[in-house]
This record gives structure tokens, sequence and C-alpha cells, in this order.
């Protein structure tokens, strides 16, 4: 994984490269420890996998008790202001969302210059 995107309270974000392909993703990374002692943030992001699953028309599958996201990258769609989830990754210590990689500014940094033109 390559450099440190961003850090929050239960997430950070990496920038990753697809070896075989070269494609430049996100993933963010879930400390399911701190994720597992909040029920509100843990629901937060059980509801960001599913509607990011529904938006990209992934589909959430379970294998071996494993949840992932089934995905044929041909297939996927979305919008083009909504970034894409190719992959939800659940291990014991950590759950890993890989997403389209965003290029441009953080939505919290457009809202604060928007409400500073007031």
């Amino acid at each position: 994984m390559g450099r440190l995107l961003g850090q929050g309270a239960f997430a950070m974000v990496r920038e990753a490269t697809h070896i075989d392909s070269g494609h430049v993703v996100a993933i963010k990374i879930y400390d399911k420890y701190k994720l597992n002692s909040n029920a509100q943030t843990k629901k937060s992001v059980q509801r960001e996998i599913k509607m990011l699953s529904l938006i990209t028309k992934t589909s959430l599958e379970t294998m071996d008790g494993q949840d992932f996201i089934s995905i044929n990258e041909n297939d996927i769609e979305g919008h083009p202001s909504i970034m894409k989830l190719y992959d939800a990754i659940d291990y014991q210590r950590h759950l890993y969302l890989v997403t389209e990689s965003c290029k441009g500014k953080m939505l919290s940094t457009i809202v604060r210059e928007y409400r500073g033109q007031g």
C-alpha cells in the first residue's frame, strides 16, 4: 500500500496500485476493534457499504462465513459524482473498502470554503 491520504477516528485511507493492471485505488481501512465499540458508527459503515454496492451495482455475498463484494469490473456502473466501490474485505482485525481513487478536494474543505463566502 502507498501513501496515507487521510485518517479519522475509526479509519484511515491509503492509496494503492493493483499489481497486474496498474490501476490506482483508495483503500479505506477500518479498525474493527474501534468500530465494534461504537454501535452507531458500525451501523453507518454497514450503510455505506450497502449504498455504495447498490450505486456501483455490485453484490454483497457470503462465502465460508466471510462477506465479500462480487464484482465483474466490466459491469461497474454508478454515478460519475459518487466513488465506485470495487471490493469490501472483512478480516478479523480490519475491514478494507477498496474504492475508486478520487482526485480533488475533500468534502469538508469544500463546505468550509463555501461557508466562508457567506
